[in-house]
């Protein structure tokens, strides 16, 4: 099996990681494989107790990006419902031309109003599968996976939406 030939950036926020840590952390690397590169705000890394070094955020396949220190300032002085840490996602994605991956309500409208291309956590699941990364068998159970360790976000509507839209890949 070769790389798709994709030229596409990610920036992923901490809810999604943490879904991922719990479910699969094997997805990132295929997603980097198949989909495009994984980076990770370093300040993230303070909201994900899993990940306790850059090495093991690499050993992941994930790339660690510093922020670029105005965007730092800017994160801080932002007024709004997002973290300082959803900030630092999104005017890394904005300053780099990312596609940002969240769940988080605040963060997406945040990206949506700049137009900074965004996608759901269980979407990027849905472009493994229809890149051939991952079979649908095993799409499924990672999102049951997630849902069960994320009820509260990944809840029983959004697992039957996203298992129709695996039926119809």
């Amino acid at each position: 099996m070769s790389k798709a030939n994709s030229t596409r950036f990610l920036i992923m926020d901490a809810c999604v990681l943490i879904d991922y840590m719990n479910g699969e952390p094997e997805l990132f690397k295929l997603i980097s494989f198949h989909i495009g590169s994984i980076y990770i705000a370093t300040p993230i890394l303070e909201e994900v107790g899993s990940i306790k070094s850059i090495e093991e955020l690499k050993d992941l396949g994930l790339i660690p990006i510093e922020p670029e220190i105005e965007d730092v300032f800017t994160a801080e002085e932002m007024a709004g419902r997002t973290s300082f840490q959803d900030n630092i996602c999104f005017l890394t994605a904005k300053r780099q031309s990312f596609t940002c991956v969240s769940n988080d309500t605040n963060l997406r409208r945040q990206c949506t109003d700049a137009s900074v291309p965004i996608v759901w956590g269980l979407e990027l699941i849905l472009n493994l599968a229809k890149a051939g990364g991952l079979l649908k068998k095993q799409a499924s159970r990672i999102a049951k996976d997630i849902h069960k360790s994320n009820p509260r976000h990944i809840n029983a509507k959004i697992l039957s939406e996203f298992e129709a839209k695996l039926k119809r890949l």
